[in-house]
């Protein structure tokens, strides 16, 4: 607001830094539309063009504020506030590790621009009719009224005026060690697989596991042994992507994703961090499954070294609700067996009882043998 102002007349840029001044930069956005509606199309479009040349030069990137706070009881006082360059994806991109706070951030480089657009115009007018139906005491009565549309848009219709960020150059994706105690960044790793962002994360004691993507998928291994001091011990290159990374075992860790419009459920060597490797993968294809949103869609059985996967497929219509039951082994994932119910969302087991839960109703199962036992619907 503060650059375009600077191409308005003189009373108009006051008002905009009179606004601006005293926070209200709804009314100086205000005040600076009725302005550009007014002039006419080539002005505006001239002065939109070199608002954003000069707005073009000041490249900002995102970031995200952390507030500590110390809790005593009912009884929260503020210490302090840091900030760290970048969005998070979710709850696994930031992490304790002793005494230090593990943050992951996908880095985008943003300018800020002005947009414009012209209502479309309308169609031009015609006639048609409105029918009118009334009953009363056994009679119905239909009538027909004429209407007519002049059409067109009324001279005058300003343009719409806004004004938004857009990417400028390629993300980076970047993890910071916070020392909570001072709200300082100590250590950092920048640059890492520029262009793309970050899908998945996971701390697994000193190894931070990421997940980056555009086109294939890199699983970078990272130490912290030293958290002042993160060092990239190796990475893998696979299709697709996982959005979800889960330990599943010492030296295996279950991934789960999407490949080549597949859904996607892989078992990855990550014994030796600087040589790791897919060593086996399920693909079910046209189908969707929640825990690519949500990690508590995933239920892992390891008594009997199952993964319990609720699944929509697409290859029917209507689409088919499925409970895809995946064995692990420490070299191997395949899977047993799919479980119909529609609108799964969830599984638990209990004992040698399997439940798969939906909005309407829980679907019981033998384990291991995934036999159905009975059905309970939820009122």
């Amino acid at each position: 607001l503060e650059v375009a102002s600077r191409y308005a007349p003189a009373e108009v840029a006051s008002e905009v830094r009179s606004y601006l001044a005293s926070g209200d930069v709804a009314k100086a956005m205000e005040s600076l539309g009725r302005y550009l509606g007014n002039l006419d199309r080539s002005s505006l479009e001239s002065l939109v063009a070199k608002v954003n040349e000069e707005l073009s030069k000041q490249v900002e990137v995102d970031e995200t504020s952390f507030y500590v706070f110390k809790v005593s009881g009912l009884n929260l006082e503020f210490l302090r506030s840091f900030k760290v360059p970048g969005a998070l994806l979710d709850q696994f991109s930031m992490e304790e590790l002793g005494r230090y706070f593990v943050v992951s951030t996908t880095v985008t480089p943003l300018v800020v621009r002005v947009y414009y657009a012209y209502p479309a115009p309308l169609p031009q007018g015609g006639e048609g009719a409105i029918t009118v139906v009334s009953y009363y005491r056994g009679t119905t009565t239909t009538t027909t009224i004429a209407v007519g549309v002049s059409g067109g848009r009324d001279e005058g219709v300003r343009p719409w005026v806004g004004v938004g960020v857009e990417p400028a150059g390629e993300t980076e994706n970047c993890v910071f060690t916070v020392d909570p105690e001072v709200g300082r960044v100590v250590g950092s790793l920048r640059g890492l697989a520029r262009g793309e962002r970050i899908y998945a994360a996971r701390l697994i004691g000193s190894t931070l596991y990421l997940v980056t993507f555009r086109q294939v998928d890199p699983l970078f291994a990272i130490d912290l042994s030293n958290p002042e001091e993160p060092r990239v011990l190796g990475f893998l290159k696979v299709p697709g992507f996982s959005e979800y990374l889960h330990p599943i075992a010492p030296g295996r860790l279950l991934g789960i994703g999407v490949e080549d419009g597949y859904l996607k459920v892989s078992l990855y060597d990550v014994e030796d961090p600087g040589e790791m490797d897919e060593i086996s993968k399920v693909l079910i294809s046209c189908s969707y499954s929640p825990a690519l949103a949500d990690h508590k869609a995933v239920t892992v059985d390891y008594g009997y070294s199952y993964v319990y996967l609720p699944i929509t497929s697409f290859c029917t219509y209507p689409p088919a609700g499925r409970l895809a039951v995946i064995r692990f082994g420490e070299d191997r994932v395949e899977l047993v067996k799919l479980l119909e119910h529609a609108n799964v969302i969830r599984a638990l087991y209990i004992g040698k009882e399997l439940y798969n839960i939906s909005m309407d109703r829980v679907r019981v199962y033998t384990l291991p043998e995934l036999e159905y036992l009975t059905s309970v619907e939820l009122s």
